[in-house]
């Protein structure tokens, strides 16, 4: 807000709230936990990315007809494999996801 931006008037500011005391102190937390949270958000994103890759597989095989069903993990795999057997189209489609 001020009209006359310089280095000089920039420091200004914080000096000013150090002054008055407005200021807080501010926890830092350890490298332990910045680990642990890189490691769970890392997981969370492969969650979310199979459920998306597996949803997108379910589109593309509805749109022709051909319906999945309840299925998780290999036996999802197999379903897939199973129904896309006879398509080879489909094949180079759905077996890279």
């Amino acid at each position: 807000m001020r009209i006359n931006e310089s280095d000089r008037n920039d420091a200004v500011g914080p000096a000013r709230i150090m002054r008055c005391g407005w200021d807080k102190e501010v926890r830092v937390k350890r490298l332990s936990c910045h680990e642990t949270r890189a490691v769970l958000n890392g997981r969370a994103l492969l969650v979310k990315i199979k459920r998306d890759l597996g949803n997108q597989m379910r589109g593309l095989l509805k749109n022709l007809g051909l319906i999945i069903g309840n299925a998780k993990g290999k036996v999802f795999s197999r379903r897939v494999e199973e129904l896309v057997a006879g398509h080879p189209l489909l094949q180079q489609a759905v077996r890279p996801l």
